[in-house]
């Protein structure tokens, strides 16, 4: 059930508390991949929400690929994979514009010598995202 797992709890509560938060990520590894709602079925948002998410998803690829080239793909996080828990979801239902960063690399394993150029370009999406996402 949703919010059932006390790490999910803890973290739908903390974004039930507090509806100043306009935008959230979830950060993972692996795939070079910018997840949009909806990650649990393959069912697509209204239209202008896909739109929107679409827009800042493209901007936050862009600036991504502007670090130092990696280039990233933006999508529904179900065409990943329909998977259930995601915090992307969660947020999207509470107002919250919510993306995941499946970052760069080949394996759930990254090498250390990926970690800083990871931080780097998911900052620049980060900020990115700050700058375009409604309020």
């Amino acid at each position: 059930a949703a919010v059932s797992e006390p790490e999910a709890a803890a973290a739908g509560k903390f974004i039930d508390e507090h509806p100043e938060i306009k935008a959230a990520v979830d950060f993972h590894t692996f795939g070079s991949l910018l997840l949009l709602p909806w990650q649990y079925t393959l069912e697509r948002l209204p239209t202008a929400e896909c739109n929107y998410f679409a827009a800042v998803g493209s901007e936050m690829v862009k600036a991504v690929a502007a670090v130092d080239g990696d280039r990233w793909v933006s999508q529904p996080g179900a065409d990943l994979y329909p998977h259930s828990g995601g915090l992307v979801d969660y947020c999207y239902e509470a107002g919250i514009s919510s993306f995941t960063f499946e970052g760069r690399g080949s394996s759930f394993i990254v090498p250390d010598s990926a970690i800083l150029p990871a931080g780097q370009e998911q900052l620049a999406a980060v900020v990115t995202m700050a700058q375009q996402v409604r309020v």
